[in-house]
């Protein structure tokens, strides 16, 4: 049996990527779950919406994970309070907790378009509003890493069974 010595605070834990690092750290690690969507899962899970001026009191947090984000951006000023000052929130906790590390996912649309395959050295060049913010909060990030250590991940279309309306499974479902 796995001594569990860690504890990580993971938001968007009910969207796809986060029921995947839930999965793989979940017999490792103590997870406690940040989001606006309560599941009934067989871990802590905290209710609350980034857009919220309050952050909740968590104590003993070791790790962060941030993954909850607004991907649509049909209402800007959410999807900013979400992405940009959502991300600010989870590093202050961070600095309050004095975590070991922070973990963000941004995207690769913070690179623009491109002929050629990118590289993690390419001059980002966002080109909508949701790049935009994620870029935005990328340099929050850069900000905070002073503090403690971050991690910034740029995924580049997600995709799962679960999430139908996403890029992938749309090319999939029109070409059947």
């Amino acid at each position: 049996m796995v001594k569990i010595t860690k504890t990580v605070l993971i938001t968007g834990d009910s969207g796809l990527v986060g029921r995947h690092v839930v999965s793989a750290l979940k017999n490792k690690t103590r997870i406690i779950g940040l989001s606006r969507h309560q599941n009934n899962l067989d871990y802590k899970t905290i209710s609350f919406d980034l857009t919220k001026d309050e952050l909740p009191s968590i104590p003993d947090v070791d790790i962060i994970v941030h993954l909850a984000a607004d991907t649509d951006c049909k209402n800007k000023k959410a999807a900013f309070e979400t992405n940009v000052t959502g991300t600010e929130k989870m590093l202050e906790l961070a600095k309050r907790n004095n975590v070991e590390s922070f973990v963000y996912a941004s995207s690769g649309a913070v690179y623009g378009f491109g002929k050629k395959a990118f590289k993690e050295t390419n001059t980002p060049n966002p080109f909508n509003f949701y790049s935009k913010t994620k870029y935005n909060a990328e340099l929050l990030c850069k900000q905070y890493s002073q503090y403690f250590p971050v991690v910034v991940l740029r995924y580049f279309f997600p995709y799962g069974p679960t999430d139908k309306d996403r890029l992938i499974n749309r090319l999939v479902n029109k070409i059947s």
